[in-house]
């Protein structure tokens, strides 16, 4: 279950400020490129009202603009109270108005189609029964869209075995195709997929920019682009 697994009431991991003190462009580059895909995929359009689901600190929608400059409603939800008052609190440090609630992403608070979109950035992947969430947001939204950690990316299951994973529910990571058919036995269609993040960059300066801008080119080569971080799937009803 949700509760189970998903703790960070007892140890909130604020990524925004994990950012700004170790000033990481490189990680930086990674968690807005997320945010940027499922912008991009949702095809989201100025007055959409757009659900973010397991929102944490509030990072995807606070740092990302394109929500913002377009003119989006997004409301934000998370079960730990800790991340959303902080995530409250950054809202209110950068003059954006914006709705954050405490939660349940096996039981949202929501009508049926309450919303054009619904979200999550790195949510499933520390839940157990994570195919009742995406049902549970197909039902309050008409399109889903879920960036997960790709179980083929030889860092990232590394990086599962480590202590920090174990402590942070970070052991879990998902194939393509599982996570497709999780979609569509949710009761979504027209599913969308990417993979994104080649290269995991540990550089900065104009070497963090040259392997930014080669990062594409590179994402065409079938064996790069399998082994990639992240997966992004979207689907819609």
């Amino acid at each position: 279950m949700e509760s189970e697994r998903y703790y960070f009431d007892k140890q909130p991991f604020d990524i925004i400020k994990l950012l700004d003190s170790k000033r990481n462009l490189a990680l930086e580059y990674i968690q807005i490129s997320k945010v940027d895909a499922i912008f991009k995929m949702l095809h989201l359009q100025s007055g959409s009202k757009v659900l973010d689901v397991g929102c944490g600190t509030g990072y995807a929608s606070l740092r990302y603009d394109g929500f913002h400059n377009q003119g989006i409603e997004v409301i934000s939800i998370d079960i730990s109270k800790i991340e959303v008052k902080m995530a409250k609190r950054y809202a209110e440090e950068s003059s954006k108005q914006q709705e954050f609630l405490v939660g349940n992403a096996l039981s949202l608070p929501f009508k049926n189609e309450s919303f054009d979109a619904a979200f999550c950035n790195n949510l499933l992947h520390h839940l157990d029964d994570h195919l009742s969430v995406i049902k549970e947001m197909g039902r309050v939204a008409r399109n889903v869209c879920c960036v997960e950690p790709n179980n083929l990316n030889p860092m990232q299951r590394r990086y599962q075995k480590t202590e920090g994973a174990k402590r942070a529910g970070d052991t879990k990571a998902f194939l393509l195709g599982k996570l497709k058919s999780d979609f569509r036995r949710a009761g979504l269609e027209n599913i969308r997929t990417r993979r994104i993040h080649c290269l995991y960059p540990r550089v900065s300066g104009n070497l963090l920019k040259f392997m930014i801008s080669v990062e594409p080119t590179l994402c065409r080569i079938p064996v790069i682009n399998l082994i990639s971080g992240s997966l992004v799937v979207c689907g819609e009803k």
